[in-house]
């Protein structure tokens, strides 16, 4: 009787996977991307990206969420989220620029669904509504995405590096290979959606790829403290238009421009070394181009002159 009971579950479990059989190899090699999948069992699978060595998150990754509550009862079914970092701030919406673009995106209450909601993350569903924009999120040379508290409070920006859009582009393959074809009319799946769509605006925005491209491609010699020259200059202005350094504009590299330095890369996710190596200066240049809430540190250094 146990055989055949166990018989009895492996073939409803044969007929039940097509359903849920997800290509769980696809992400095979992929740096700071974790797998979980019992191919026994579809409902386990459950995809992480976003986290560095230390397991600290990334400023731009995402997840696939598979838990939620239906009438009343636990169900398991694939939810692909991309999360942004709010710095410890509950998000309300966010503003994205890419090089022709400008979007404004409602932040998803995952609560909505019976997910718990991480206030430290500002969650944006991979919807037939939102995947556009992720696309030209993925696709552009420069994208910044600037985080917005309840009543524009704990606001901050950070730019979307080269990794952040090769981790995107998986999800968005992943959507559109995994989810996307889930999403039938009437669905359970599809009234999830439903409940959890953001709202998206979008509007053209003056063209900065030109510019973008024109900081990305350029050559930078590394700048560290004792240096002194034109470039360091150029490194102070940025540096105090962005508030990281309170005047002292004067092209020495000294203690307060290595602690500007090092309280900007903090804010970027960079490695926070003090010195301004190629990254450092392309991350920083592509800030100051764009407009909006800049990431700011919680007190400027004063200049260089009288240190």
């Amino acid at each position: 009787m146990r055989k055949t009971l166990i018989a009895a579950l492996a073939l409803l479990l044969a007929l039940c996977t097509p359903a849920l059989a997800f290509d769980f190899t696809r992400f095979d090699g992929v740096e700071n991307v974790e797998v979980e999948y019992d191919p026994a069992d579809p409902t386990s699978y459950n995809v992480r990206a976003g986290f560095n060595a230390s397991g600290e998150w990334a400023q731009f990754g995402g997840h696939m969420v598979v838990r939620y509550l239906n009438a009343g009862r636990s169900e398991e079914l694939p939810l692909i989220v991309v999360s942004f970092t709010t710095d410890g701030t509950a998000a309300e919406k966010l503003e994205i620029r890419t090089d022709a673009r400008e979007y404004e995106a409602a932040c998803t209450d995952l609560t909505q669904a019976g997910m718990s909601a991480v206030a430290t993350e500002a969650p944006l569903l991979v919807t037939p509504e939102s995947a556009e924009m992720l696309a030209d999120v993925a696709a552009s040379s420069y994208a910044r995405v600037t985080v917005v508290g309840a009543d524009g409070e704990g606001s901050f920006s950070f730019l979307v590096s080269d990794e952040a859009r090769a981790l995107l582009q998986l999800f968005l393959d992943e959507y559109a290979q995994e989810i996307a074809p889930m999403l039938s009319e009437g669905s359970t799946l599809s009234r999830v959606y439903d409940a959890l769509t953001p709202a998206v605006a979008a509007s053209e925005a003056d063209d900065l790829s030109a510019a973008a491209q024109a900081i990305r491609t350029a050559e930078y010699a590394e700048l560290k403290n004792g240096d002194s020259s034109g470039e360091v200059e150029r490194l102070q202005q940025a540096l105090a238009d962005l508030g990281y350094l309170d005047g002292g504009v004067d092209g020495i590299f000294g203690k307060n421009t290595a602690a500007a330095v090092e309280a900007f890369q903090q804010a970027a996710g960079l490695e926070a070394t003090g010195v301004a190596d190629a990254d450092t200066q392309a991350r920083l240049y592509l800030v100051a181009l764009g407009d909006g809430v800049q990431p700011e540190p919680t007190e400027a250094p004063d200049g260089d002159a009288e240190s």
